[in-house]
C-alpha cells in the first residue's frame, strides 16, 4: 500500500488494490474514503476538493464534510456518460414507448457531448448548474430550432434528470429555471364526409398502387369509423370484435401505459362491410396480418403508403407555415386527420361529449374546436329566442342584468338536454 504525504491537516492518499483512498482526521479521529478512482493525478485533485472540509473546526463544517463525500462517491456513480442507462433502469421513470425512448435518449446524448465540448472538467450530474441549462438551452435556440422541437428537447433532459435527482441529491433541477416557448401549433385538418368517401373510393382505382392495398383499404376504414390512431388500427385483434354486438372492445395503446383504459365503439356499417372483406383472408389475430406484420418490423411503410393515398386523392400531407423563428413544414392531412374528422361526425350527429371524450380522448383539439362551437351556437339561439322588441312602454323597456340572466336560466332549464357549455352558463347563472 503506497502513501502520498500531503500537507498539515490535508490527509494522506495511498492505494489499496487498484483504487485510491484518502485518510484523514476529524476531530481526532481517523477516517478514509474512497476516491473511486484508479489515477493518481485524478485521486490527489478529488483529495484536494474535500480540503475545505477535512480541515472542519465545528460540527456544521463536520456535517459539511460528510455531505461533500458522499457527493464524491455519487459523483462518480452518476457520472454524465452513465446518466442514460442509470434512467432506463430507473423504476420511477415513465413507461415510454420504444419511439419516444430513443428520442430521449438522442436528445441526452446531444446534451452530454456539449458538456464534453464545453464544461469537460464536469463529470457529474451533479454539477449541473442553472447557468448551464440556460447556456444550453441559449445554444439550442440559437441553432434555428421550432419552438415545438425546442420544447420537446428541454422537456426530455428536465425529465431525465427529475427521475435521478433522487440518486443525485439533487434539491432542485437545473434545467427547472428554462421557460418554455410560445409554439405556433397547426392543428391538422379533418376530411369533410364527401372527401373521406373519395378516399376510400379511390381504393377501386387501378392505377394506385400499393403493397396489401386491400388490407390497407380495412385499415381507412378502421380510422374513419373509429377515430383510433394508426398504430391501434393497424394491430387490431379479431378478438376485439365482438359481431354478436356490433362492438369493438379495445385499449389504445397510447393510454394502456397509463391508465389501462379501454375503449368501446359501435362499428359503422361501412367498417361493418370492410370486416367482410377482412374475413376472406382471416388468418392468425391481426385483422390486416401482413400489415400489421410489416408495420411492426418498420412502421414507415404503412404511413408512406397512407400518405400515398392521401397525394392520389390531391391532399398535400404538409405545407410551410409560419414558426416562431423560421418557416417550417407542418403537418396538414394524414391518418390522424381521421380522428378530427370523427370527432366531427360525431359533433354533427349529436353523439353526447363525454361518449366522444371517452373514445378519443378528453385532450383531442377536434374535440374543443367542434363542441365549444356547438355549445356557442345553442347558446346565440338561446338568446335569440328571447322576447324582442317593444313589448313594454318605453319606461320600463330597459331590462336589468339580473333580469335578462333570469330569463336565460329559464329558457336553459326548458330544455330536455343540455350540451356542457349550456350546463356550464347554467351553473353561473344560478
Amino acid at each position: 500500500m503506497g502513501k502520498t504525504n500531503r500537507n498539515k491537516g490535508a490527509g494522506t492518499v495511498f492505494k489499496r488494490g487498484k483504487y485510491y483512498y484518502l485518510q484523514y482526521m476529524v476531530n481526532g479521529a481517523v477516517k478514509k474514503v474512497s476516491l473511486q478512482c484508479t489515477s493518481k493525478k485524478e485521486a490527489a485533485k478529488k483529495a484536494a476538493e474535500l480540503l475545505p472540509a477535512l480541515q472542519a473546526k465545528t460540527q456544521e463544517q463536520i456535517a459539511l464534510h460528510v455531505t461533500e463525500a458522499r457527493k464524491l462517491g455519487k459523483r462518480n456513480k452518476l457520472r454524465l456518460e452513465n446518466v442514460w442507462d442509470l434512467y432506463l433502469r430507473n423504476p420511477a421513470r415513465p413507461d415510454s414507448s420504444e419511439g419516444t425512448l430513443g428520442n430521449y435518449k438522442r436528445m441526452w446524448n446531444k446534451f452530454a457531448d456539449w458538456m464534453k465540448t464545453h464544461y469537460s472538467s464536469i463529470i457529474g450530474l451533479q454539477e449541473i448548474t442553472e447557468n448551464i441549462a440556460m447556456e444550453y438551452s441559449e445554444y439550442l435556440w440559437d441553432k434555428g430550432l421550432s419552438a415545438n422541437t425546442y420544447n420537446y428537447h428541454i422537456q426530455a433532459i428536465k425529465l431525465v434528470i427529475k427521475t435521478l435527482s433522487r440518486q443525485a441529491d439533487l434539491v432542485k433541477n437545473p434545467f427547472g429555471i428554462v421557460t418554455r416557448k410560445a409554439e405556433n401549433k397547426q392543428s391538422r385538418k379533418e376530411f369533410s364526409e364527401d372527401e373521406v368517401l373519395k378516399i376510400l373510393e379511390s381504393f377501386n382505382a387501378p392505377e394506385l398502387s400499393l403493397m396489401n392495398k386491400e388490407e390497407i383499404k380495412v385499415l381507412f376504414n378502421l380510422g374513419i369509423w373509429t377515430g383510433l390512431r394508426l398504430a391501434d388500427c393497424v394491430k387490431i385483434k379479431w378478438e376485439n370484435i365482438d359481431f354478436q354486438r356490433n362492438l369493438i372492445v379495445c385499449k389504445p395503446q397510447k393510454t394502456a401505459r397509463k391508465t389501462n383504459k379501454t375503449v368501446t365503439i359501435p362499428i359503422h356499417p361501412l367498417l361493418k362491410e370492410a370486416f367482410t372483406l377482412a374475413l376472406t383472408w382471416q388468418e392468425g389475430e391481426y385483422v390486416l396480418p401482413k400489415t400489421a406484420e410489416r408495420y411492426m418490423h418498420s412502421p414507415d411503410g404503412v404511413t408512406k403508403d397512407a400518405i400515398k393515398v392521401f397525394y392520389y386523392n390531391g391532399f398535400a400531407t404538409t405545407q410551410e407555415v409560419e414558426g416562431v423563428q423560421r418557416k417550417r413544414k407542418a403537418n396538414i392531412y394524414g391518418f390522424h386527420s381521421f380522428r378530427h374528422s370523427f370527432v366531427s361526425f360525431c359533433a354533427k350527429a349529436g353523439v353526447p361529449l363525454p361518449v366522444v371524450q371517452a373514445i378519443v380522448g378528453h385532450g383531442n383539439p377536434a374535440i374543443t374546436r367542434h363542441y365549444i362551437h356547438i355549445g356557442e351556437e345553442s347558446v346565440k339561439q338561446a338568446i335569440n329566442a328571447l322576447p324582442q322588441g317593444n313589448l313594454l312602454p318605453e319606461s320600463k323597456n330597459k331590462k336589468t342584468a339580473e333580469e335578462k340572466n333570469r330569463e336565460i336560466s329559464t329558457l336553459l332549464k326548458s330544455k330536455t338536454q343540455l350540451t356542457e357549455t349550456e350546463i356550464q352558463i347554467l351553473k353561473i347563472l344560478q
